[in-house]
C-alpha cells in the first residue's frame, strides 16, 4: 500500500527544517562568497525563503557549470548556494 503524506508541505516549510537544510547545504561550503553572504544574514535569509514557499513563488535561480579535470574530464551543474 502507497504512503500518503498529507499535510506534508507546511512541515517543509517550517523555519527548523530549512535551518536544517542549510546546515547540511552548507558543509564545506563556508568560504564560498555566495554561502558566506548569505550566512550572514541568515535568519532574513531563511524567512523570506521560507515566505516565498508558502505563496509558492519561489523560483530556483541559474545554475553553474563547471568541469574538473583529474583524472578524468567530468562537467558538473551546481546550484548556486543560496539555492
Amino acid at each position: 500500500m502507497a504512503k500518503s503524506f498529507d499535510n506534508l508541505y507546511p512541515e517543509i516549510c517550517s523555519f527548523e527544517n530549512l535551518y536544517q537544510a542549510w546546515r547540511k547545504a552548507a558543509k564545506g561550503k563556508r568560504s564560498c562568497p555566495a554561502a558566506a553572504s548569505f550566512e550572514v544574514s541568515l535568519s532574513d535569509e531563511l524567512i523570506q525563503l521560507q515566505q516565498e514557499l508558502i505563496t509558492q513563488t519561489w523560483q530556483p535561480g541559474e545554475y553553474y557549470s563547471f568541469t574538473i579535470l583529474l583524472p578524468t574530464s567530468t562537467a558538473f551543474d551546481s546550484a548556486q548556494a543560496t539555492e
